[in-house]
C-alpha cells in the first residue's frame, strides 16, 4: 500500500532522503511551463506633425493722403492779381527793382527776408506683420481594449515508469511495510 497522502511532501519541495517504516521516502519533482501573459509596447507607426513656413506676396491697399500746394494772388480787395513778368530769386522777392506802377518801390538794398513755412505733409504706406491664428491641429490618440488568442508551445515533465520485478500489488515483503 502506498504511504499516506499527509506524509507526503507537496511537488517541488525537497528534502533529504528519510527512513520511514523502514524504507526510504524520496521525493521527485517533476517541473512543467505555464504560459504567463503579459504585453509589451511595440512601435506600429508614427504621426509626424511637422510645422512648414510658407512665404507667398499678398497686397493690400492702403488709403494714403498726399497735400500739394496751389497758390493764388489777388488784391487788397480780393480781386485777383495778374502776374508780372518778374524774376523771382530764392528769396521768393523779386531780383530787380519794380517800377512805379507796382507800387513804387525801388530796392536799393538788399531787404530783410521774410519767410513763411508751410509743412505739406504726405502719408507713406507702412506694412508691419502680426501673428494671427489660422488654423488649428487636433490630434487624439485613442487606445481600445481587446482580446487577442495567442498559443505557444509549453513543456511538462510527467512520470514514466519502469518496472523491472515486482514492484506494485501486494507481496509477503511488501506487506511488513503498510502503515495502520
Amino acid at each position: 500500500m502506498a504511504p499516506r497522502a499527509d506524509k507526503i511532501p507537496p511537488p517541488g519541495w525537497a528534502e533529504p532522503a528519510r527512513s520511514e517504516a523502514g524504507g526510504e521516502l524520496q521525493t521527485l519533482a517533476f517541473l512543467e511551463e505555464e504560459l504567463v501573459p503579459r504585453t509589451a509596447a511595440v512601435s506600429r507607426g508614427e504621426i509626424i506633425v511637422r510645422k512648414q513656413v510658407v512665404t507667398e506676396m499678398r497686397a493690400v491697399q492702403v488709403p494714403v493722403r498726399r497735400e500739394v500746394v496751389e497758390v493764388y494772388r489777388r488784391g487788397p480787395g480780393g480781386d485777383p492779381v495778374q502776374p508780372t513778368e518778374q524774376t523771382v530769386g530764392p528769396s521768393g522777392l523779386p531780383s530787380e527793382p519794380t517800377s512805379t506802377d507796382a507800387g513804387g518801390v525801388i530796392w536799393d538794398s538788399e531787404p530783410e527776408e521774410e519767410v513763411n513755412r508751410l509743412p505739406l505733409l504726405e502719408e507713406e504706406p507702412v506694412i508691419t506683420t502680426r501673428l494671427v491664428v489660422r488654423e488649428e491641429v487636433v490630434v487624439r490618440r485613442l487606445r481600445y481594449r481587446g482580446h487577442k488568442r495567442i498559443a505557444e508551445e509549453v513543456r511538462r515533465e510527467e512520470p514514466r515508469l519502469e518496472t523491472h520485478g515486482p514492484v506494485s500489488g501486494s507481496s509477503p515483503e511488501l506487506d511488513q511495510f503498510k502503515e495502520d
